[in-house]
């Protein structure tokens, strides 16, 4: 089999997700590259994580928002987005 090296590329776009407040969420970020790339998860701004997934648990209502993974290599960069929408308990619903 003959590999030829290139940078990173999505092959199908991130999705939106919508989570129920305390339950669990696993993303991976599905780049192809050759070399293999590496990873970062960035939220708000910062780096989260630097690992192909990314893995929380008891989701907060303050982990919503837009989460962006970078896979980056020696021929290049790529990167994914999606929105993480939190729903909250309907015991927190104010009348």
């Amino acid at each position: 089999m003959l590999l030829f090296a290139a940078p990173p590329r999505f092959s199908t776009p991130m999705i939106n997700k919508t989570q129920n407040i305390h339950s669990h969420l696993v993303v991976e970020c599905s780049a192809f590259a050759l070399p293999v790339p590496d990873y970062q998860w960035i939220f708000n701004g910062s780096v989260v994580t630097v690992h192909r997934s990314l893995n929380m648990s008891s989701l907060r209502l303050v982990d919503q928002g837009f989460y962006t993974c970078i896979a980056n290599n020696s021929l290049g960069s790529a990167n994914g987005r999606f929105y993480l929408t939190i729903q909250g308990d309907k015991q927190y619903v104010l009348f």
